[in-house]
């Protein structure tokens, strides 16, 4: 699952790669490991870094506190410069954003999907603006 959103500063995509599998262990790390691509027309001068979080929810769309590993993470890979970032128009330069989610698991069983937002942070970390989100397919947790 996948969404697109505009804002002043940026135009980007945000697209979760590589999905969690059908059915996982209670507690046991989610393999292969979830990684999401943010495709983000970036401006320099007003923003610093990215960085991506992850959120689990149930089925019925409740937030649940359930998620193990770590939930916050820096790009893993930045491709500068990238064409499909961004569109036209604007100023700044395109970037494609990788985010490896490698050690996550879920501490109880049932129906689950990960949202996972991407922030776009300002030079001193005082504010962030969260420029895209996508979810994971549903997975069951056995």
């Amino acid at each position: 699952m996948s969404s697109s959103r505009s804002s002043p500063r940026q135009t980007q995509s945000v697209a979760v790669l590589v999905q969690p599998p059908e059915n996982v262990a209670v507690n046991t790390i989610i393999y292969p490991a979830i990684v999401v691509r943010a495709e983000v027309r970036w401006s320099p001068s007003t923003m610093s870094y990215l960085s991506a979080m992850a959120t689990l929810y149930s089925s019925s769309g409740d937030i649940e506190y359930a998620l193990r590993g770590n939930i916050n993470k820096s790009p893993l890979e930045i491709q500068e410069d990238h064409a499909g970032a961004g569109g036209s128009g604007g100023s700044g330069s395109g970037i494609a954003a990788y985010f490896s989610f490698d050690d996550l698991s879920v501490a109880s069983a049932g129906t689950f999907y990960i949202n996972f937002s991407v922030m776009a942070w300002s030079h001193d970390q005082s504010a962030c603006e969260v420029v895209g989100q996508a979810n994971t397919n549903y997975f069951g947790v056995y």
